[in-house]
């Protein structure tokens, strides 16, 4: 009976032990997992810090289609370099095609007429009796010939109104650039109110930073302030900056998703800074850094 009781209290002692040191590991704070990659460290005794995104110098152009319809030809690809007015891409023009050879029908038609009508003209001016024809008969028919004249240049006009909206179909780069992203195939159905462009182009020449400046901070900013960038993958690597411009008007933040609808409850002040691309390690468009500007202390 004694040994029982025993071998309970050691039981029950063992119990309470287990629950202490199971309470205990519960609230132990699990180890810190050490960062992929350490922060920059600030460059500058007293710093503004910024995130921005990597774009094309001149900003990253979207292009655009005057139209909807289906898309007949893609002329380019990605990492193509590109000269002002290069064909990019065509919408199906078969049905302007046919219009057009229509109205030069038309044209064609109205023309034949306006010389017939002219030709009579020229007969009856002709005539030096002026017995044999009356003068309101030669009024009409001048009156007709201005008509058909008339006509012969309003289908003349048709058939360039016409030829204009086929050029348009054929959609041409801007400026010289290099075809950074390309989101159309031959075949497919492209849409004029759609968020993703067909092409984007960009000065890759030349990259530039957009950086976003907490609104707090924007009294702060001066046009002559130093500024580094950092590569979120390589924090031992600096970039320095040249600044383009400040722009003026302060706006709401948006997220680095790249979605044009996503927010957050902050407004920002966005400047424009200008860099060589390096020859050491590659940066794409599209990337994010990290910015440290110098703050000038004598402007609190």
């Amino acid at each position: 009976m004694r040994r029982k009781k025993t071998v309970i209290f050691v039981l029950a002692f063992l119990g309470i032990v287990s629950s202490i040191w199971a309470i205990k590991r519960g609230t132990t704070p699990p180890p810190k997992t050490p960062p992929i990659a350490s922060p920059p460290e600030k460059p500058y005794s007293t710093t503004i810090a910024a995130s921005g995104l990597i774009e094309a110098f001149g900003d990253n152009v979207a292009i655009g289609s005057p139209t909807q319809g289906v898309v007949q030809e893609v002329y380019v690809k990605v990492w193509q370099q590109v000269k002002k007015g290069d064909p990019l891409f065509k919408i199906d023009s078969r049905e302007l095609d046919s219009e057009l050879k229509i109205a030069e029908a038309k044209e064609q038609v109205t023309q034949a007429e306006c010389r017939r009508i002219q030709d009579q003209l020229s007969r009856l001016r002709s005539i030096k009796n002026t017995r044999a024809i009356s003068q309101e008969e030669l009024c009409s028919k001048e009156n007709e010939a201005s008509v058909a004249l008339a006509t012969f240049h309003q289908m003349g006009r048709e058939r360039e109104k016409i030829t204009t909206l086929l050029d348009r179909l054929t959609v041409r780069s801007p400026m010289d650039a290099t075809v950074l992203q390309s989101n159309i195939r031959v075949g497919e159905y492209l849409a004029t109110n759609t968020d993703r462009p067909p092409l984007m182009l960009g000065n890759t020449r030349r990259l530039q930073i957009k950086a976003d400046i907490d609104e707090h901070n924007a009294s702060h900013m001066t046009n002559w302030q130093e500024a580094i960038a950092y590569p979120k993958n390589r924090p031992n690597y600096s970039i320095p900056l040249t600044l383009v411009r400040i722009e003026p008007y302060v706006v709401p933040k948006l997220s680095l998703t790249g979605s044009s609808r996503e927010k957050v409850d902050t407004r920002v002040l966005q400047i424009i800074y200008a860099f060589d691309p390096p020859q050491d390690i590659s940066l794409y468009i599209g990337q994010q850094v990290d910015i440290f500007i110098k703050r000038d202390m004598t402007h609190p």
